[in-house]
C-alpha cells in the first residue's frame, strides 16, 4: 500500500490548524515534502451542484482535491440536478497533480475519455483531504 498518502494528509491537516506551533508546522512541512513525491494529486474543480466519485468510493462534493495512488483513476462526475453523469479516465504520475474541469452543465452526450490538463503551479505543502 502507499503509506506516503495517509502521511500527506496527516501532514497537511497538521498545517491546517490555525495555532499549530512554529516546531510542528516545520516538521509537518518537512514530512510533506517526502511524501508529496510518492502521490498523486487529483483536483476535481467547478461549481458547487457536482459530486465526484473517484475509483468507485463512496462520492465527495466538488469541488475536491485530494491524494491518490499514482496510476490509472476513473472518475464519474454528477450533476446532481440532472442526474447527468460525465466519466474521465486519466493516468497520473507519482509526484503530480492532474485536474478535471468540470463544466457548468453537463451535456446528455455519451460519457467520454478526457486527458485533465495539468493545473497551475500551487503551494508545496497544500494536499486537502476529502470533504
Amino acid at each position: 500500500t502507499n503509506v506516503a498518502r495517509p502521511a500527506a494528509e496527516d501532514c497537511d491537516r497538521a498545517l491546517g490548524v490555525p495555532d499549530t506551533a512554529q516546531e510542528i508546522r516545520r516538521e509537518a512541512e518537512r514530512r510533506l515534502a517526502v511524501a508529496l513525491p510518492r502521490v498523486a494529486t487529483l483536483e476535481v474543480r467547478g461549481p458547487r451542484g457536482f459530486t465526484a466519485r473517484i475509483d468507485g468510493a463512496p462520492k465527495r462534493r466538488c469541488p475536491s482535491s485530494d491524494a491518490f495512488p499514482p496510476g490509472p483513476h476513473r472518475v464519474v462526475v454528477t450533476e446532481l440536478r440532472t442526474t447527468r453523469e460525465q466519466t474521465h479516465q486519466l493516468l497520473i504520475d507519482a509526484g503530480a497533480t492532474r485536474a478535471i474541469e468540470v463544466a457548468a452543465e453537463i451535456s446528455p452526450a455519451a460519457p467520454r475519455q478526457v486527458e485533465a490538463a495539468p493545473p497551475p503551479p500551487r503551494e508545496a505543502h497544500s494536499v486537502p483531504t476529502a470533504s
